[in-house]
């Protein structure tokens, strides 16, 4: 029994000696240290586009422009991203409307016009317009299509259109003048279901195919796109690429309530309001 105590008791020291030595404390200096070893969490946004999607756009092939062009926030939300495609630009700025004073230079990374700006400590969208200068020196200054998404069209009027059933399709497609976030313009719908990429050429782009990506709604094929600054009288297109062969084909808008005389071919941006 004594030895029994005795062994038990010894044990007991044994053990506080082990915890005593196998856990010793902390200072309090290695703190910081672990903390200043940590790197920053990069505020750069998730969502810039890689070189293979920027070629996309170029090329004319990107079927969902919206993805890539346009404002775009960061994954942490203190940064907003506003990429553009501009491809009669030497240079461009984008100019914040909540925000006085000069604009802001955006970054030519492609030399076929694509360029981008980054906004840091900006936690939400804003409305801006784009400043344009090209090689001739001339100057302009609008409002970005790739800021309004063209969500006029109901679920209903997607579901009608698909199915053919859509009686009142003329107020639906063709060119119709607007008026978005204050921003006049006109709206342009068409519908597409083989095309694999659809734009929006005319005077005001020098009719280059893929100038102005339309996006595609739904797998209805209908295709979209606002452009802001347009107007009644403005001659117009549609750059259609085929989903089989790949080929561009210019055509003309079968909704159109106005064309050109021959042997012009394009259609004709027209007011319905003024006549009775």
């Amino acid at each position: 029994m004594l030895r029994k105590r005795g062994f038990v008791k010894n044990k007991k020291k044994i053990s506080r000696k082990r915890i005593a030595t196998k856990v010793p404390a902390v200072p309090k200096k290695e703190k910081p240290e672990t903390r200043k070893k940590r790197k920053p969490v990069p505020a750069r946004d998730g969502r810039i586009p890689s070189s293979e999607v920027i070629e996309l756009v170029i090329r004319a092939q990107e079927g969902a422009p919206f993805r890539v062009l346009g404002p775009h926030p960061s994954r942490n939300g203190r940064t907003v991203v506003v990429s553009a495609f501009l491809p009669l630009a030497d240079k461009a700025w984008v100019r914040p409307l909540h925000l006085k004073g000069k604009p802001i230079a955006m970054k030519k990374i492609h030399p076929q016009g694509f360029f981008q700006a980054e906004f840091k400590k900006t936690t939400g969208l804003f409305s801006y317009t784009l400043v344009t200068c090209n090689a001739a020196g001339s100057v302009k200054e609008g409002a970005d299509p790739y800021a309004f998404f063209p969500d006029q069209l109901t679920d209903y009027d997607l579901h009608l259109i698909g199915e053919g059933t859509h009686y009142r399709s003329y107020e639906k497609f063709g060119a119709r003048l607007l008026t978005l976030k204050g921003v006049s313009g006109v709206l342009f719908t068409v519908w597409a279901p083989h095309a694999k990429n659809v734009s929006v050429v005319g005077g005001f782009n020098h009719w280059i195919a893929g100038a102005h990506p339309m996006t595609r709604l739904s797998s209805t094929g209908v295709w979209c796109l606002f452009i802001p600054g347009l107007g009644e009288g403005e001659l117009y297109k549609f750059a259609i690429r085929s989903g089989r062969d790949g080929r561009v084909l210019f055509k003309a808008d079968p909704y159109a309530f106005g064309t050109e005389l021959r042997p012009g071919s394009a259609a004709v941006v027209t007011r319905l309001d003024t006549y009775t």
